[in-house]
């Protein structure tokens, strides 16, 4: 599989990590999801990587996608 993102480092994406981990358990998606926001615009103002923004979008979006693949599986019949 190619990396889509392989100039992101490390540290940036245990940082996403971290972040994804902290907006999943706030119970309210709006508060979430501005949560999130605010964390793609305090990471992407203080880093020089030229793709962070648009990284930590497809990943957030990418956690998203999966949380509601799970919750869909949850909820048969």
């Amino acid at each position: 599989m190619t990396e889509l993102f392989s100039d992101i480092s490390e540290k940036a994406r245990k940082d996403a990590e971290l972040a994804w981990a902290i907006a999943k358990h706030i119970k309210d998606a709006q508060m979430a999801g501005e949560m999130l926001n605010a964390y793609t615009n305090y990471a992407c103002s203080q880093s020089p990587e030229e793709n962070l923004r648009e990284f930590l979008n497809f990943f957030f979006n990418l956690k998203l996608e999966e949380l509601k693949k799970d919750e869909d599986s949850t909820n048969i019949g």
